[in-house]
């Protein structure tokens, strides 16, 4: 069957992923979907930072069946190939592969074109490789010689798009986390050949790569990949959070200097915490925007306060102290109200943690033995949970039918299958208030970071 073709196996297991997608986080924001074109060809081109669940999410924003390119390698055995395709998953010669087998690139191309012309959308990770990273990578040429070969074959029939997206995790490998997701405006790559006709090839896809670059990297928290980038994602952090100055004379220079360019917020003003990701990612871009700012126009101001974001940094990760830590600023209080949390939500948790058990153990045996790319943990624990939750639920129902007339009369056994529902849902959240615990006693007692608030 061609790779574009409608299939309803196919069909009924992408609901099935968005439906389950749908529980792999916390909360999900989605912008800008209205930006994606219908009058043409659509090639989508996201950042790329934690392997499937990137491809999951540009299925979540197309609602529909997407083909997409992967590198030739995995294509190798040929039932994996087999599955690939089921997927619709193409494969793409890269330089690596040998430049002998470059030319295989050329029947890719034409089934590429084949698919944009059945309107079917194509995705395409253009930086080539996953990173788990607030950065971009260089884009690759593949992509643009795409868009620019279906733009000559489907000249007079529709436009092609390049349709950028931003996709910003509040963790890469923690589950249940948050998800922001910003789709750009669509680049009209028809309209872009005719304004350049006059350029060759190679000039064309440098322009574009460019101009994409530029889009992509303006929809998410994206920071430069220099020297500087753990003591600015710092920043981000205590910026996001409810109130935050320094009050140690050690800071005093910093301190001023970061009130000229509103970095720091004295205690007497506040910023209330963001209530959504595609908030809190808005305002860590604008505080980066402010630092590369203040980098051009002042640098011995901009060095005088990286250079204690380092030190802040260096011991904040030498602690283990979370950035969702820095981003709530707990309290006291805040110690007391988890540690109830826990204590009284404790039978719930061993109730659900005996639910979720094969989830765990499959695993933690899969990236402690088997998987080292800590990218693929959130994509690879979605696909556990979606194969091995329906076999859960389906042996405690037949469990609790047998029992239900000597140990579990059928009431029973219904609120124990209702009450076993979210308990995935709910063994991360009990682990993220432990994690957090322990995080946040370790902020409030180490003073070396507590100058800072």
């Amino acid at each position: 069957m061609k790779i574009y073709k409608n299939n309803l196996i196919y069909n009924l297991l992408l609901k099935y992923v968005l439906f389950g997608y749908n529980f792999a986080f916390s909360k999900i924001s989605i912008k800008g979907t209205e930006n994606i074109p219908t009058d043409g060809a659509v090639i989508f081109a996201p950042n790329h930072t934690n392997a499937f669940m990137d491809a999951f999410t540009v299925l979540k924003v197309a609602k529909s069946p997407v083909v997409f390119v992967a590198r030739a390698d995995v294509f190798r055995n040929p039932i994996a190939a087999k599955i690939f395709n089921f997927f619709k998953i193409m494969p793409i010669m890269r330089m690596r592969d040998g430049r002998e087998n470059l030319k295989k690139n050329d029947q890719i191309m034409q089934t590429a074109v084949e698919v944009l012309r059945h309107k079917v959308p194509f995705g395409i990770f253009c930086e080539g490789t996953h990173r788990m990273k607030h950065s971009i990578l260089p884009l690759v040429k593949g992509i643009f010689r795409i868009a620019l070969q279906a733009d000559e074959a489907l000249k007079g029939e529709m436009p092609v798009y390049i349709v950028p997206i931003g996709i910003e995790y509040g963790s890469y490998t923690r589950y249940r986390s948050t998800i922001s997701v910003q789709v750009g405006e669509a680049f009209n790559v028809s309209e872009f050949n005719i304004q350049h006709k006059d350029k060759t090839q190679p000039e064309l896809m440098n322009i574009m790569r460019e101009e994409l670059s530029s889009r992509i990297s303006s929809l998410y928290h994206c920071v430069p990949d220099n020297e500087d980038y753990e003591a600015i994602l710092d920043l981000c952090y205590l910026y996001n959070n409810a109130q935050f100055t320094m009050h140690n004379s050690q800071y005093e220079e910093a301190r001023d200097v970061a009130f000229d360019h509103r970095l720091f917020i004295d205690k007497g003003q506040k910023i209330l915490n963001s209530k959504s990701p595609y908030e809190t990612m808005q305002k860590n871009r604008q505080t980066v925007s402010e630092l590369l700012q203040l980098k051009a126009t002042n640098p011995t101001e901009y060095q005088a306060l990286i250079s204690k974001a380092h030190q802040f940094a260096t011991l904040r990760r030498k602690l283990n102290i979370s950035d969702e830590t820095l981003y709530n600023q707990p309290t006291a209080k805040t110690l007391i109200i988890r540690i109830l949390t826990l204590i009284i939500t404790l039978p719930y948790f061993l109730f659900s943690a005996i639910i979720d058990l094969p989830v765990s153990l499959i695993t933690w045996l899969l990236f402690h033995f088997i998987i080292e790319d800590g990218a693929m943990k959130n994509s690879l624990r979605l696909a556990i949970i979606l194969l091995v939750y329906p076999l859960i639920f389906t042996t405690l129902t037949i469990f609790l039918f047998i029992t239900s007339y000597s140990l579990f009369p059928i009431p029973y056994s219904l609120s124990l299958i209702l009450l076993a529902l979210p308990a995935n849902c709910f063994v991360h959240f009990y682990a993220k208030q432990i994690r957090l615990l322990r995080s946040d006693y370790k902020y409030l007692t180490c003073k070396e970071l507590r100058v800072w608030n």
